[in-house]
């Protein structure tokens, strides 16, 4: 019965402090449980890129981790972008407006920004921060992965220090005498596709962006493998939430593949740009998430009332002839 009530309480969209937990703790299990299975069936690539690479190990480093980055950002959206551009998938589209779609010259400051912090920006930042990573106890990079546990442990600090980190920069970001010189630019979109994701200024980038999604393997010594395998997981999330499509009951997001909830949970937040700054359990349990769940509250309603008004109408006795 513990066991019914728990995925229950997972799945269904109230809003009190045990449906929030629980829903988060399932998140938790099922993302690290799926990130650790990852990391063991990529290990033979892993280990077969890492023997042929003719350089030393911060060179490996370097290259794998742009282009885990470059493969997950493109694959991703590009075919999100096939999806608004052909009509695919339209069961799951977000509601847009004509005014919320993105111009052409959005996008291509977008793709521009995209290009010289990839090819430029990135490579110096991951050169920089090799030696913390190295500091702060990875392992080398020829050494085993990590038993089911420390991996599973590692993963869930990951998206802990991701989760707190990234709500407390957003917010901080959205305080008046910062957000339109550092943050107004990212909600340009107000509708928000994959790409407008990495559409954000230098400090914000760092600060809510990066730091974020590195911290969390950076400064508790993860293995390479990890960092590789929770940068793919991070990206695919990020994009997914920016994207539009909710995949709400897929079977690809009842088990944990796939992010209907932040998805939906975010795009609260760039279409009416009122509170939620990081995942449903920080925005609940620091006050930052009254305009949604009222939102939620008021679609409800209606959808109640519309179903009432339905039945009785069904309901009605026919005049006999």
């Amino acid at each position: 019965r513990l066991v019914s009530f728990a995925m229950t309480a997972a799945t269904n969209m109230e809003f009190n402090a045990a449906s929030v937990l629980l829903r988060f703790l399932s998140r938790v299990v099922k993302g690290a449980s799926l990130a650790v299975l990852v990391l063991w069936c990529l290990e033979s690539v892993y280990r077969s890129c890492l023997e042929a690479w003719p350089y030393d190990e911060r060179s490996f480093f370097i290259v794998s981790s742009v282009m885990v980055h470059e493969l997950v950002y493109v694959t991703v959206n590009v075919f999100f972008h096939l999806c608004d551009q052909n009509g695919w998938l339209a069961r799951y589209k977000l509601a847009r407006s004509e005014g919320q779609l993105p111009t052409a010259e959005l996008m291509h400051a977008t793709w521009k920004m995209a290009s010289i912090n990839h090819l430029l920006i990135q490579p110096v930042s991951l050169l920089l921060v090799y030696q913390i990573f190295v500091w702060c106890g990875m392992p080398p990079l020829d050494a085993p992965f990590p038993p089911f546990w420390v991996a599973f442990r590692q993963f869930v600090i990951c998206l802990l220090f991701n989760r707190f980190g990234f709500y407390f920069a957003h917010r901080l970001l959205h305080y008046k005498p910062l957000y339109k010189r550092f943050h107004k630019q990212h909600h340009r979109f107000s509708g928000t596709v994959g790409f407008a994701a990495e559409y954000a200024g230098p400090l914000e980038q760092f600060l809510a962006n990066a730091l974020p999604t590195v911290g969390g393997c950076m400064f508790f010594g993860s293995h390479l493998g990890v960092w590789l395998v929770w940068q793919a997981w991070r990206l695919e999330q990020t994009y997914e939430s920016h994207s539009g499509y909710c995949f709400r009951g897929s079977l690809l997001d009842r088990i944990g593949m796939l992010h209907a909830n932040a998805t939906e949970h975010h795009d609260f937040h760039h279409t009416k740009n009122l509170g939620n700054y990081g995942g449903e359990l920080e925005d609940y349990f620091f006050g930052t998430m009254t305009p949604y769940m009222e939102h939620k509250a008021a679609l409800a309603a209606a959808a109640s009332t519309s179903s009432t008004s339905v039945a009785a109408k069904s309901a009605k006795p026919v005049k006999a002839e």
